[in-house]
């Protein structure tokens, strides 16, 4: 019985990675997994043994995206007990973007069909849990967790895209961070902005 043929330890991380620009730049229908495997010194043999085919390989690349970017969010989240934790959940959703722009590209605008739900929950979960703990703490103010951690996403999300997208120059850190803070101060209940507007007065 022939043993099973072995593969460089990090030939699925580069398949990935070749793959994800490519279906960023190009879309699906430009894939080809023959160019692929040429690209990072394998055959297609390789990519059908590690992956199962092209459909695997694209579902690999959106789980891998989704779970990256959830553990970056989850890591950022810390408590999720103050504002300061919607800021940096809104700093690390940005430079995760910034830092994986084609897994990012693949995640929202190249792969043809929406990801298994459950892989999209867990991108949006740490937003939403901290935006649901935060109305019910009272510092932001009363409204549905959902709709207002949408709005929170969509605010970032457009950001993001258009710095990836080149409609708009890539700006210091300190420029989105006023851009966070201006939503937060609309979404702070009048309890919170009372209280951030004392501290500023002392």
């Amino acid at each position: 019985m022939a043993r099973p043929k072995s593969y460089p330890s990090d030939l699925r991380q580069r398949l990935v990675s070749a793959a994800a620009d490519r279906l960023a730049h190009h879309g699906p229908n430009a894939l080809s997994l023959r160019e692929l495997a040429q690209s990072q010194g394998t055959s297609t043999s390789a990519i059908y043994t590690i992956f199962g085919g092209k459909a695997e390989l694209i579902e690999a690349i959106v789980r891998e995206a989704h779970d990256s970017f959830s553990a970056a969010q989850r890591e950022a989240l810390g408590a999720g007990d103050s504002l300061e934790c919607l800021q940096r959940l809104g700093m690390a959703y940005r430079r995760w973007a910034l830092d994986h722009s084609s897994l990012y590209l693949v995640m929202f605008g190249c792969h043809p069909e929406a990801p298994p739900p459950d892989i999209a929950f867990q991108s949006f979960e740490p937003l939403l849990n901290a935006v649901s703990h935060l109305i019910e703490a009272g510092t932001l103010r009363p409204s549905d967790a959902r709709l207002l951690a949408r709005s929170m996403w969509a605010a970032v999300h457009g950001w993001v895209m258009l710095e990836i997208t080149g409609g708009a120059e890539r700006l210091p850190n300190q420029v989105f961070q006023l851009h966070l803070d201006t939503f937060m101060t609309g979404a702070a209940s009048d309890a919170t902005r009372a209280a951030q507007a004392s501290l500023r007065a002392r």
